[in-house]
């Protein structure tokens, strides 16, 4: 198998691709561990641990709160909020609670139904008539005519011929334009 100095061009291979060839990979030593790694001067490699602390007195040094008041705090009774506290239908529960209050608490049992007839006569209102009738504010037009200043006694005479579409106005429509 050609290795990387051994080249197709060349006649024969070059000196490095023959050392390259006989090199063999190094075996790894295994290391022996040794019983004791550590120096046999020292007893031991282990450090003292902690001290204990000193216990808590009944109101630890700092800005804290007091202990009974965290205890209080930490086991509130539960406060639901308003919409977990009521239920689904408590709003016509509640109409109907108010009706039957209503209906205990009530003077007159007869409950009121509004008139569909007014059993005596109409009584006419004094600003809308008068001893010569009813005023005719909003159905008379109170626009000034001078007669005699007229040129003609006839009405104005149409010269252009009706659109007959304006002259469907207010009639049954059609989809078409005839």
């Amino acid at each position: 198998m050609p290795g990387i100095y051994n080249s197709p061009f060349m006649p024969y291979p070059e000196e490095r691709e023959y050392i390259l060839q006989q090199a063999r990979p190094l075996s790894h030593k295994k290391v022996i561990a040794k019983e004791e790694p550590l120096d046999p001067t020292c007893k031991s490699y282990k450090l003292p641990g902690p001290k204990p602390l000193p216990p808590i007195g009944e109101k630890p040094q700092g800005p804290f709160r007091e202990p009974k008041e965290v205890q209080k705090q930490r086991y509130k009774p539960f406060q639901p909020t308003l919409r977990v506290a009521t239920g689904f239908t408590s709003l016509e529960e509640a109409r109907e609670a108010m009706k039957s209050e209503e209906w205990v608490t009530r003077l007159n049992d007869n409950i009121f139904v509004p008139f569909t007839q007014r059993q005596r006569p109409y009584e006419s209102l004094l600003h809308t008539t008068s001893q010569h009738g009813h005023l005719p504010y909003g159905t008379k037009y109170f626009r000034e005519e001078k007669i005699d200043k007229h040129v003609t006694t006839q009405n104005f005479q149409s010269v252009v011929p009706p659109i007959p579409i304006f002259e469907k106005l207010n009639d049954t429509y059609s989809q078409g334009q005839a």
